[in-house]
């Protein structure tokens, strides 16, 4: 067990596919997210597939999609502890390990409830969780390896340099500017606002400058001297003319389909609430079963 610790926190086991560290790489950004209820489980499940390296890499992805999908719902600590007990106890069991796949299911429903979460309201449920989220889908489209995103991950929080999340279409009353002219109606932009596809990586001290200037104002301060940003998914933002609902939707559309692939979620992706356009399909969902 205590060699399982060990590579769970970065050692042992140097021989371990590169496939199974990424992964604890992945799971180790939960813990410094504030989550370490997944570790107990993680480490009896090294110890007992130790040097069977596939089967240890089918249980850790499948042990980081249960993981996450627990802060998708908005389970707390103790209610994401009431999901690990039984999983452990099964664990500890002198019977075989059981297939990840049915030790970490996820019910259908709760599979809906995950994407409809992230995709709308994540920011106002746990900002932390919105940040942590943002950073998984930038790394998983942008294909960069996991250990690069360490150290802005691990940036001490009250750093103005560390990142935060940005509303880019900001939210509140307005009086005045552009954005009445992009999104008249504020339920509309109220609603856009908190949709992820208007979520933004970028440092403390910019989220605190940008307030509820116009777009142009905010690309200047998130891109100074036109120095590129860290992250894929804000990067892409320069490429937007304005930063108006077919902006949102074609950026909540791409992170949302990446996230669903990555921990294969069943359900439609929910309407972007920017624009009101239909769900993006998923390739063989009219064949599944209801």
């Amino acid at each position: 067990m205590a060699e399982s610790y060990l590579q769970i926190k970065g050692g042992g086991n140097p021989t371990a596919g590169g496939d199974i560290q990424e992964r604890l790489v992945k799971l180790r950004w939960l813990e410094v997210h504030g989550d370490d209820d997944w570790v107990p489980v993680a480490m009896v499940g090294i110890d007992r597939l130790r040097g069977n390296d596939a089967a240890l890499s089918a249980f850790l992805l499948h042990l980081d999609r249960f993981a996450h999908g627990l802060l998708g719902l908005g389970c707390g600590r103790e209610a994401r502890r009431k999901h690990y007990t039984p999983i452990l106890q099964r664990m500890l069991a002198p019977s075989d390990v059981p297939e990840p796949a049915t030790l970490f299911a996820i019910t259908r429903r709760n599979q809906k409830a995950i994407l409809r979460n992230i995709a709308t309201r994540l920011h106002i449920v746990d900002p932390p969780t919105a940040r942590l989220l943002l950073l998984r889908v930038d790394q998983e489209i942008s294909k960069r390896p996991a250990e690069a995103y360490l150290p802005f991950i691990a940036r001490d929080r009250r750093d103005p340099e560390s990142f935060t999340v940005e509303h880019v279409c900001p939210k509140g009353r307005l009086e005045q500017g552009d954005w009445l002219r992009l999104f008249p109606r504020q339920p509309l932009r109220e609603r856009a606002a908190e949709c992820i596809g208007n979520l933004a990586l970028v440092t403390d001290t910019q989220n605190r400058q940008s307030g509820q200037r116009d777009f142009p104002e905010k690309v200047a301060l998130f891109f100074p001297g036109a120095e590129p940003s860290p992250f894929h998914l804000t990067n892409l933002i320069r490429e937007e003319k304005d930063w108006d609902g077919l902006a949102i939707t074609r950026r909540y559309n791409l992170i949302m389909t990446a996230l669903r692939e990555m921990w294969s979620l069943a359900g439609p992706i929910p309407v972007c609430p920017a624009l009101g356009r239909a769900p993006v399909p998923r390739p063989g969902a009219d064949d599944e079963a209801a």
